[in-house]
């Protein structure tokens, strides 16, 4: 009787799979959050809020700098403190809001926005993806021989969007929150392992497992929506596998894991270990 060698070091006797919530394709939306915050934070500009009845009723603002704690403070006032009237003498109040003096990033934010929530709501999959592009590229041409830009970019340069350094950190630091909890905690509530022979559906928190054997079963990567698994995906896509043998308990979905990351090296290294058969 033959024995089964040992296995070498370093030998990949089993493969984990994790499939991931679509809110990892809101990854834009905190990092360049980070970035127009950082960039309004280095613009040192501020927002002086001003109210139009109070400045029609006292005439004039101050705006100061002064030292307070050693810190350099931003102070204005509306109206003259000299005045013996106290409804004259008008108030004080500091300015804290930090704003960027372009509109540029506001306006590239919230467009950012929308095409982030289009990409990931409204699933353009093969055909419709390539028509899609190719609606884009003809309207262009069309907005270009029409002559049609100028007048979009003169629209677009009276569009005025201005967000300011709190909107943009906090924004990003809870959306951030929410997605690293989903990518590195949630999704990892349960887990795939494809083995030499076996192909396991885990879930971490229950101890549940259900296996699949291999025998004749089509491992595929459907990698259909070039927007959301390429631009924002970085190369990802759904696993599907499918049994040799159709099982009337086992839907198509049940055997499909969405969203993998790097799915084309992956999908190589189950491909080499399940070429190998058990002894």
């Amino acid at each position: 009787m033959s024995e089964k060698p040992p296995t070498l070091p370093g030998e990949v006797t089993e493969i984990r799979v994790y499939g991931h919530s679509m809110i990892f394709y809101f990854w834009p939306l905190w990092f360049f959050g980070y970035i127009f915050g950082f960039y309004t934070w280095l613009s040192d500009t501020y927002l002086l809020p001003v109210n139009r009845q109070e400045l029609e009723k006292h005439g004039e603002m101050h705006v100061t700098i002064i030292k307070e704690d050693g810190a350099s403070v931003i102070k204005a006032r509306l109206g003259d403190p000299g005045q013996k009237d106290e409804q004259k003498k008008g108030r004080e109040f500091l300015v804290r809001e930090r704003v960027a003096a372009s509109k540029n990033p506001g306006v590239l934010y919230a467009l950012l926005l929308l095409l982030v929530i289009f990409i990931t709501n409204v699933p353009l999959r093969g055909l419709y993806s390539l028509v899609a592009l190719l609606l884009v590229i003809a309207l262009a041409l069309l907005f270009a021989y029409m002559d049609w830009w100028e007048v979009i970019f003169s629209w677009f340069g009276r569009l005025s969007i201005h967000m300011n350094m709190g909107f943009y950190i906090f924004f990003s630091t809870v959306l951030f929150i929410l997605w690293a909890f989903a990518f590195f905690v949630y999704d990892r509530l349960s887990y795939w392992e494809i083995a030499r022979g076996q192909v396991r559906h885990v879930w971490w928190v229950t101890g549940a497992v259900k296996s699949y054997d291999t025998t004749g079963m089509h491992f595929d990567k459907l990698r259909d929506d070039l927007f959301r698994h390429i631009f924002l995906g970085f190369g990802s896509g759904d696993l599907v596998m499918t049994p040799g043998v159709r099982a009337p308990d086992v839907s198509p979905e049940e055997l499909t894991i969405r969203n993998v990351l790097l799915i084309g090296p992956k999908l190589k290294r189950i491909l080499r270990l399940i070429a190998e058969r058990p002894e």
